[in-house]
């Protein structure tokens, strides 16, 4: 009988053993994606409510009368007129999230406003403050 002697092949062995190896460096691959992922979405959510406060900020800047203590209610009678929110204090823009102004006197001619974005179970999420000019 004549027998190969030819062992070019690859063993079973090999094979899996190389099929573990790949599935450990992927493993490692997929977990830093969705780690990334992860960080996008909080960064995204992030980058939206300061935006919300800074358009918040701008529309306190332009207000026309001077208010004193903490509103949580817009665009009625006796409470400021934010027009990027609606009358209960969430945003045109993003519903979840709500507006708390503080006015603040600090000096005869400065009011300090502190804006405070707000989700729906009652959260601060980010807290700013600029200051207005009051003619005295």
């Amino acid at each position: 009988m004549n027998y190969l002697k030819n062992q070019n092949g690859i063993s079973l062995i090999e094979i899996l053993g190389s099929i573990v190896i790949l599935a450990i460096v992927l493993t490692g691959f997929f977990s830093v994606f969705t780690q990334s992922a992860l960080m996008q979405n909080q960064n995204e959510k992030e980058l939206v409510i300061n935006h919300l406060a800074r358009i918040a900020l701008e529309d306190v800047r332009e207000l026309g009368e001077e208010y004193h203590g903490e509103f949580t209610q817009f665009n009625i009678t006796g409470h400021p007129s934010i027009p990027s929110v609606n009358p209960d204090g969430s945003f045109h823009s993003k519903p979840s999230y709500f507006l708390k102004l503080e006015f603040t006197p600090t000096d005869p001619n400065l009011i300090q406003a502190t804006i405070l974005i707000i989700n729906d179970t009652g959260k601060v999420l980010t807290k700013t403050y600029g200051y207005i000019e009051v003619d005295s």
